[in-house]
């Protein structure tokens, strides 16, 4: 298998800075990956001893979709960049993801896929533009702590999520 190149090289606590691959051509860095450039040999995800990706404050706009190819995270950091979709497929293709945090971005709706993520334990959404929540977020039977936190939430009324 060949290596997935690694911007940073930190990888402590099984957790991984920044793959080149995941980072769309929209960029802060102006990096155009070609998703025909990720070969794999095997069946084993490339860098499977780690779980976690964080891509924090990293001025990102948009994800690439290479971003599918990690189907063993369980932790997904994306707060502090300038994010305002992100793809539908993510959540169907990152089925372990346990916490996400995409707080501190400029989100105004999910995805309804969102529902997908099965182990979902924690979702940050702090400091969002978010005016509703899809209906699926009662999908997501493991979820323990809901952060939501500076959004203009209409619905469900704000009432009901604090609870």
């Amino acid at each position: 298998m060949r290596a997935t190149p690694i911007k940073q090289s930190a990888i402590n606590n099984h957790h991984l800075a920044l793959p080149n691959t995941i980072i769309s051509s929209n960029n802060i860095n102006g990096n155009d990956y070609r998703e025909d450039e990720y070969e794999e040999e095997d069946d084993n995800p490339p860098g499977e001893s780690w779980h976690a990706l964080d891509l924090s404050n990293m001025g990102l706009r948009h994800l690439s979709g290479s971003i599918m190819h990690y189907t063993h995270l369980t932790a997904l950091y994306l707060s502090h960049n300038a994010l305002s979709d992100l793809p539908a497929t993510l959540f169907t293709h990152l089925p372990s993801i346990v916490f996400l945090d995409l707080s501190y971005n400029l989100f105004t709706h999910l995805p309804v896929q969102i529902g997908e993520l099965q182990w979902l334990e924690e979702l940050v959404l702090y400091n969002n533009k978010l005016v509703n929540l899809p209906w699926t977020i009662g999908r997501l039977a493991r979820l323990k702590n809901l952060i939501l936190g500076e959004n203009p939430l209409m619905w469900p009324p704000v009432q009901i999520v604090q609870v």
